[in-house]
């Protein structure tokens, strides 16, 4: 007979992390503590990644308008010719807009970074309409438009 290896228990048996093992009943302190400071944790990120959503949301916006403002007339009025590329992109930014609007818990990062394009090219659009020195500076994130910045990050 060829003797065969065997491990110890400790070995094999696979430890569950948190000391008091399984809720095997509703007795087990330690369990429901690590569960309530996990639940807790759980809660903290959550409310940090909803208060950078808005930080970021409202930044754009404001960023947006600020330099949008500027540029418009009088009557805060930009003309579109229908069917150019500045209609495209204000169609396309009123869309992305909505959609966050409509439904805030849905709506990710990758939505405000679709808005912060949109609003970009707006821009970037009326400065070549108006004939305006505009730059994009790529690894900043900031668009220059006749001395005034925004930064789009």
């Amino acid at each position: 007979m060829v003797p065969v290896a065997t491990k110890n228990f400790e070995e094999i048996a696979m430890p569950f992390n948190l000391r008091g093992g399984r809720p095997k009943n509703m007795g087990q302190g330690i369990y429901w503590t690590q569960r309530h400071l996990a639940d807790t944790r759980r809660r903290a990120t959550s409310r940090n990644a909803a208060e950078r959503f808005n930080e970021r949301f409202f930044r754009i916006d404001r960023e947006f308008h600020r330099i949008y403002d500027a540029l418009a007339d009088k009557k805060g009025n930009v003309p579109v010719v229908s069917g150019s590329k500045l209609d495209i992109a204000l169609d396309e930014y009123s869309s992305i807009l909505a959609y966050i609007n409509s439904d805030p818990y849905a709506a990710t990062q990758g939505d405000l970074s679709k808005l912060a394009t949109r609003a970009k090219r707006i821009l970037i659009e009326i400065a070549k309409d108006r004939g305006l020195r505009h730059e994009w500076d790529a690894k900043e994130k900031i668009l220059t438009i006749d001395a005034r910045s925004i930064d789009l990050a």
